[in-house]
C-alpha cells in the first residue's frame, strides 16, 4: 500500500465531480504534482501513458460503478490527489492514501485506498476513481474440509470448518494485506461512508499483555466496536 509521499502538493481542490444520491458535494483535495506521479509514483498522467492493464481496470470501473460503456479515455489530464470527501448521511467524510474503506457488493470488502484520480472521458465529465488493494482475514482451519462427491475436489473452507483469526489480547479480528498484484478500481458510488479504525501489527502470542504497532506490518487489526467516535 502507498501510505505518505515526500512531495508538496499545490494545495489544489476540484468540485465539478460527478456525484450520486449518496455521495453528495464530492471533493478531491492536495493535489499531487504531474512531474512526481510520472518520475516517481510511476502513475499515467494522460491517457497516452496507461497501460493496457490500467485502461481495463479504468473501463470495467466505469461499467461497474457509473454504469458508462468507456473504452475511448479521452485527451484531458489524469490528475492525482492525497484525499476526497464528500456528503453521505448528513455528514462530511474523508478519505485519503493509506485509509481503510469498505467497498459495496454482494459482500462489503475492507480494501486499503492505494491511489485516488479523476478521470474525464469526455471534457467536463469528472470522475472520481480508487486504486485499492483488498484484504483478507487469515482462517485457521479446525478440520478437514470434506471432498466433494460431484468433482473430487477438496471444498472450499466454509464457517462450519475454519475461524477468523483473532487478536489474543483484544479479540479483535485480524486481517492481511493482498498483494499490488490484486489492485482494482472502484469509481466513487461503490465507496462506503462508514470510517474504519484498523491498525497495522505485529503477531503476537498475548503474553506481554501488550500489541506491538508496526506501520510496515501486512498483518492488520480491525477495530470493530461500533462505538467509535472519529474527530
Amino acid at each position: 500500500m502507498r501510505l505518505a509521499i515526500d512531495e508538496d502538493n499545490t494545495g489544489d481542490t476540484v468540485e465539478n465531480i460527478i456525484f450520486d444520491d449518496g455521495h453528495r458535494n464530492p471533493t478531491a483535495q492536495s493535489k499531487i504534482q504531474q512531474k512526481y506521479c510520472r518520475e516517481t509514483l510511476k502513475l499515467p498522467t494522460r491517457p497516452s501513458h496507461m497501460t493496457a492493464g490500467f485502461r481495463g481496470n479504468l473501463s470495467s470501473a466505469y461499467l461497474r460503478d457509473y454504469g458508462r460503456n468507456v473504452h475511448h479515455m479521452g485527451t484531458s489530464v489524469v490528475e492525482w490527489w492525497k484525499k476526497f470527501s464528500f456528503d453521505a448521511n448528513n455528514k462530511r467524510t474523508t478519505f485519503g492514501r493509506g485509509d481503510f474503506i469498505q467497498v459495496r457488493g454482494t459482500t462489503l470488502k475492507v480494501c486499503g485506498i492505494d491511489d485516488i484520480f479523476t478521470h474525464e472521458a469526455l471534457p467536463g465529465y469528472k470522475r472520481l476513481f480508487l486504486i485499492l488493494t483488498p484484504t483478507l482475514q487469515p482462517t485457521e482451519r479446525v478440520d478437514p474440509a470434506p471432498t466433494s462427491q460431484h468433482t473430487g475436489c477438496v471444498n472450499p473452507v466454509s464457517t462450519s470448518q475454519a475461524t477468523g483469526r483473532i487478536d489474543p489480547i483484544l479479540k479483535l479480528p485480524l486481517l492481511r494485506i493482498e498483494g499490488e498484484e490484486q489492485q482494482f478500481f472502484v469509481g466513487l458510488p461503490a465507496i462506503e461512508a462508514t470510517k474504519l479504525f484498523i491498525l497495522p501489527v505485529k503477531e503476537h502470542d498475548g503474553h506481554d499483555n501488550e500489541i506491538p504497532l508496526d506501520k510496515d506490518s501486512d498483518t492488520l487489526l480491525y477495530v470493530n466496536w461500533s462505538k467509535i467516535h472519529f474527530m
